[in-house]
């Protein structure tokens, strides 16, 4: 983490002023299209003569026409990987719909309303964590015993493979409770393979799990009422 801060660029986000990016389906040539429409309407709102209002319709048309053809295209790419993309569908279908609600505001077991964003999410925390139960350590059962006679003596990890999963980590993902992102481990692949493949091995042979690899994060997923 200390490598990270010291070497990972960081910038802050005006969360007043959105940022223009864009369109997913727009393309160079569409681009231009619309681009060359500008420059046809600032010439025609500089001369007002007749054949320059023509000249931008007739751009303006195929800039739209382009327009609507690349939309399909994109779309219909969507359409075709939907199973194997599904996130991108419904980020597509989400960007369509008018509408955008969010949570409203919750109530603590003494009846207060809750409207910030942390003081709700540890208030679902200490609903969550009331739904488990902890193991009594002193009255735990003991081991029956059973005849072994298979041994996970031969599993080893190699940092090839290691190497290969590191690479394929999808960068979009949140980090976990290490705070280590995604996209800083599938960077340092090749610096990081050779130490994981050790402690992955390491935890093999002595049949334990870090602490550290047993902790989650648990992100409730608010789902609207729907009205029926």
């Amino acid at each position: 983490m200390d490598m990270v801060d010291k070497h990972v660029p960081r910038m802050k986000l005006d969360g007043t002023r959105k940022q223009h990016r864009k369109p997913v389906w727009m393309n160079d040539w569409v681009l231009s299209r619309i681009k060359k429409k500008k420059t046809a309407f600032e010439n025609y709102k500089r001369t007002r003569e007749g054949k320059d209002y023509l000249e931008y319709c007739k751009i303006r048309n195929t800039a739209k026409a382009e327009t609507r053809k690349a939309v399909r295209e994109y779309e219909k790419e969507i359409a075709k990987l939907s199973k194997k993309n599904p996130k991108a569908f419904y980020r597509h279908v989400n960007s369509k719909l008018k509408t955008r609600t969010g949570m409203s505001d919750l109530k603590d077991n003494n009846g207060a309303s809750i409207s910030d964003d942390k003081q709700k999410a540890e208030l679902f925390n200490d609903f969550f964590g009331t739904m488990y139960t902890l193991d009594d350590q002193q009255s735990m059962p003991d081991k029956p015993n059973l005849n072994v006679t298979q041994y996970l003596s031969n599993i080893e990890f190699v940092k090839t493979e290691v190497l290969n999963l590191l690479q394929k980590l999808q960068t979009e993902k949140s980090p976990g409770p290490d705070r280590i992102h995604p996209c800083v481990l599938k960077e340092c692949a090749l610096e990081l393979a050779g130490p994981l493949t050790t402690l992955f091995q390491a935890s093999m042979m002595e049949g334990e799990l870090p602490e550290e690899w047993k902790e989650a994060v648990v992100t409730p997923v608010f789902k609207k009422r729907i009205s029926i």
